[in-house]
């Protein structure tokens, strides 16, 4: 063999040995392919890490708090345990403003009574709130809450109310009854009653009442009746949600 052909000979070996480390290289990289099932998507990608956080960090995939990731962000990959699954529950978006302070939180919590609790807030019975407490959240709920602005003082105090006299018409029906923030009063939704309507509402837990007029319809499931929130005040404080009570119709004299 000539001089000539051994370094052809040389080249050509020196070419396939890279050719040869390109291929398992590039079969290494295919290797490293990570499953994501996201909110009912499922999609790949190719990323490398040691922990799963690490994978999702390389692969340019955000986890927000509350963000349910399996396994765990820190679990530790053995070896070269590919393809990788991964399946993301993520947390609901909720806008919460709170006295003119707006925040947004991601929460895996179901219902607004749930996000309160976990964000540390408790109605006092001067605050309002845009959404029942038993609610569903959905993504990007706004929940405001804010105070009801203090009546001002002008002149003399004024007499206290008459009582009211009215006959009750044999009308009644018990249930539960839930509460809302509307427009502020001794008012209530119904599905029984027209608008206008007066209705005698009884906690049957502790005997107080309260006489409310129908200016809205619902409720559409389980409770009889709507109270709006200073109605309810009358009869439980807002933390209970629901009480139970009995509805009596009355023709006020």
């Amino acid at each position: 063999m000539s001089k000539i052909q051994k370094i052809i000979l040389s080249i050509l070996s020196l070419a396939f040995i890279v050719l040869v480390s390109q291929i398992a290289k590039a079969e290494r990289t295919s290797d490293k392919e990570t499953i994501i099932f996201d909110q009912g998507f499922e999609y790949k990608i190719e990323s490398d890490g040691e922990t799963i956080g690490e994978i999702l960090n390389n692969g340019g995939i955000e986890i927000q708090e509350n963000d349910i990731v399996f396994p765990s962000l820190d679990y530790k990959l053995e070896g070269d345990r590919y393809p990788v699954k991964i399946i993301i529950d993520r947390a609901i978006p909720v806008l919460l403003i709170f006295y003119d302070k707006a925040e947004k939180i991601f929460t895996q919590k179901e219902k607004v009574v749930e996000v309160l609790e976990a964000e540390g807030i408790n109605l006092k019975d001067n605050d309002l709130i845009n959404y029942n407490l038993n609610t569903e959240i959905f993504p990007n709920i706004e929940i405001k809450i804010w105070q009801k602005p203090r009546p001002e003082r002008r002149g003399s105090p004024q007499r206290a109310a008459k009582p009211i006299k009215f006959v009750k018409t044999g009308e009644i029906q018990t249930g539960l009854a839930t509460w809302y923030s509307y427009i502020p009063g001794n008012f209530c939704a119904s599905t029984t009653y027209r608008k206008g309507t007066k209705l005698l509402v009884t906690n049957l837990k502790n005997g107080k009442k309260v006489i409310v007029t129908v200016n809205d319809y619902g409720p559409f499931n389980g409770p009889i009746i709507d109270l709006e929130r200073n109605a309810f005040l009358k009869l439980s404080p807002l933390f209970k949600g629901v009480i139970r009570v009995r509805v009596e119709k009355i023709k006020v004299l």
